[in-house]
């Protein structure tokens, strides 16, 4: 049952700039990381579902959300990473269970390999991984970016939200798109736009993007020991990750993580709560789906790993 602790959206200063997150729960602290053109409004659902066994902090990165950074600061995956480190240094946080999607679960792989003496378990949506990003789909969006499109883009996808939802936008990233809210699409892009700086933050961090960041890694990603769940989603056509049966030797990730497994009788036990979960609001979008009945379900393995 979730706790009736509200919501408390905070921000805390850093070496890297004033951090916005939201904050909800007690308990054992698990920290939420979104991806690109999203803030810590996804994970809105999971902390609530979640905040009676945890305290669930959702972050927004550098160049997203109300976190507020310097004009040309270091936005790349790898800043983010030490930007998380950053942040719970700030708020007295030793160790967490991190969660994550999108480049944002590539930004966890990373804290992971930095700091694996931080993380109590670590889990995964369908994200970047290794040498695979941008994933094909988004390669498109990348080189507008790169063309210097994005703010025309922003401003189509406000002024006109369908655009957002479309097959030719976000709307591959969600399994019903036309269930997304104009509130919503408002939270996740309005900010972005609220100043030219910020436009130039988010521009700046999609330019960084490249595979460097997760490549480097996996060597300290192979000696990583914390229970792993990743939980894939097929509707995802932007960025797809390995299943768990092949995270451990596939090419998608290349990287020896400790799986954990979901027997098939949990998974059904869990379906009609689930389902009743999984139809509200945008809860649909790829990290959006991140089953808090799945994952509370695991907490027990999650134990057994770390005995």
């Amino acid at each position: 049952m979730a706790s009736n602790k509200p919501l408390s959206k905070q921000s805390v200063s850093t070496p890297s700039g004033r951090i916005s997150y939201t904050d909800r729960g007690t308990g054992p602290v698990a920290l939420f990381v979104h991806g690109v053109l999203l803030n810590n409004y996804l994970w809105r659902y999971q902390q609530e579902a979640l905040s009676d066994i945890r305290r669930t902090i959702a972050v927004d990165l550098l160049a997203h959300g109300k976190t507020e950074i310097g004009p040309g600061q270091d936005v790349s995956v790898t800043a983010n990473a030490k930007m998380l480190a950053e942040f719970l240094d700030a708020l007295a946080i030793d160790k967490v269970d991190i969660v994550g999607n999108d480049s944002g679960g590539g930004i966890c792989q990373i804290f992971c390999a930095l700091y694996s003496e931080r993380v109590r378990s670590l889990t995964l949506t369908d994200c970047d991984t290794h040498d695979n990003w941008p994933p094909v789909a988004f390669q498109p969006f990348v080189a507008m970016v790169k063309a210097g499109g994005l703010r025309k883009t922003l401003d189509a996808m406000l002024s006109d939200k369908a655009i957002y939802r479309s097959h030719d936008a976000l709307g591959p990233a969600y399994e019903h798109p036309g269930r997304l809210s104009d509130d919503t699409i408002e939270r996740y892009l309005r900010p972005l736009v609220a100043t030219e700086q910020r436009t130039r933050d988010l521009e700046r961090f999609v330019n960084a993007f490249d595979n460097k960041h997760t490549v480097a890694i996996e060597p300290k990603l192979k000696t990583f020991q914390a229970p792993t769940l990743i939980h894939p989603l097929s509707f995802d056509r932007r960025c797809v990750l390995a299943r768990g049966h092949r995270a451990r030797s596939g090419r998608v990730s290349k990287l020896p993580l400790p799986l954990l497994s979901m027997p098939s009788s949990i998974k059904q036990r869990d379906s009609k709560r689930a389902a009743k979960w999984k139809s509200r609001g945008d809860c649909d979008l790829q990290g959006g789906r991140v089953d808090p009945f799945v994952w509370r379900r695991a907490e027990p393995a999650h134990q057994r790993l770390q005995a």
